[in-house]
């Protein structure tokens, strides 16, 4: 959503300052500057408001300004006016890509997490993004527990794993995963305990 208006400061070079706001979150903000006192300097403010239900929300627009007087509205023309426009972030509107963002039809924030893990008679961290895991330990052949960071899942997270060795192994989450900790298992045709390097892939609500 995006709100464009005008600012006016009576003051050359004074700052006029714009924000948006749903009454609780800061959605966007804006600034401009005089070149000449009593001007009208065009300016718009966009953010995302996310929608969890169909009550009604307000949002409000407050100025400030470094000196003197700002107002607000198209004063150029001697109407004061704010031209709002609304697009719907939906599947056919991409959602913005941000670092520690997952688009997802989930109704909540969602979490992906990654992890390379070894296992040559210890289980250890290759690699992970960020750091979502804790430590790794191995309780017995073919088995790795995974601690989670604190924090980093509400509830226990979906996870998938891929050996690296393929040829005669299988894989399977041992136990349902919990908000702490990821039981993953190897074995070799025979069902007996397998050391292997695998990868992990967990999802799940922050």
């Amino acid at each position: 959503m995006c709100a464009s208006t005008q600012l006016l400061n009576d003051t050359t070079l004074s700052y006029s300052r714009l924000r948006l706001t749903d009454g609780t979150n800061i959605l966007g903000e804006a600034t401009a500057r005089a070149a000449t006192g009593g001007v009208g300097q065009s300016v718009s403010i966009c953010g995302i408001l996310p929608i969890t239900s169909l009550s009604a929300v307000s949002l409000n627009l407050q100025i400030n300004a470094s000196g003197n007087t700002t107002q607000l509205g198209a004063y150029d023309n001697g109407i004061a006016a704010i031209d709002w426009s609304l697009n719907a972030i939906d599947q056919q509107v991409p959602a913005p890509v941000l670092i520690g963002s997952v688009s997802s039809g989930s109704v909540a924030a969602e979490r992906l997490e990654r992890a390379y893990i070894t296992n040559a008679g210890s289980c250890a961290i290759s690699s992970q993004s960020g750091s979502w895991i804790a430590s790794v330990t191995r309780p017995a052949v073919g088995r790795c527990t995974i601690t989670l960071t604190s924090g980093m899942f509400s509830s226990g997270p979906a996870c998938t794993m891929v050996p690296i060795t393929t040829s005669g192994v299988s894989h399977r989450i041992r136990t349902a995963n919990t908000t702490s900790t990821i039981e993953a298992n190897t074995t070799d045709i025979t069902g007996a305990g397998l050391d292997t390097d695998f990868y992990i892939m967990c999802m799940g609500p922050r």
